[in-house]
């Protein structure tokens, strides 16, 4: 049998990779440094909507 010079069958070309999605979210802070938290009132805190002067209205006991 013969070898006939035959020319290589052509193949596909190589399916690309989808594209990733366009890049929208946000920059994470970097690791290790998280953003200072706001502080946060502790149980015996007065309310932040209390007025001036309301602790002087109301008699303390004795």
């Amino acid at each position: 049998m013969t070898m006939s010079a035959t020319p290589p069958t052509p193949q596909p070309p190589t399916p690309q990779p989808p594209a990733p999605p366009p890049f929208t979210d946000p920059v994470p802070p970097p690791v290790g440094d998280p953003p200072p938290a706001p502080p946060v009132p502790g149980p015996n805190a007065p309310p932040p909507s209390e007025p001036e002067g309301l602790s002087a209205v109301v008699p303390h006991p004795p």
